[in-house]
């Protein structure tokens, strides 16, 4: 009988580090998978702010060679209507 109360112990300890182990494995995955969708939440962040300045910039570059255009339409047009008033 003491044999007997003996090996129920022992398979009681063993599935008991059984659930621990398990345990201790999802605990684990849980954390890794938060890992991985908060680098890829960074990842996603970094990229729209990347996108965001690229566009400003492209933007920035788009407004500023139209106002070159102007300008140098305005004065290729100055240049060719300035005689236009002036009287011989």
């Amino acid at each position: 009988m003491l044999l007997k109360w003996a090996e129920d112990d022992r398979q009681e300890k063993l599935k008991a580090e059984q659930r621990r182990q398990k345990m201790l494995d999802f605990r684990q995955l849980c954390n890794k998978l938060d890992l991985e969708r908060h680098k890829r939440a960074i990842a996603d962040k970094v990229s729209l702010c990347l996108s965001v300045c690229l566009s400003s910039h492209v933007r920035d570059k788009l407004l500023i060679t139209a106002t070159a255009l102007s300008v140098k339409s305005m004065s290729l047009f100055t240049k060719q209507h300035a005689g236009w008033h002036k009287t011989d």
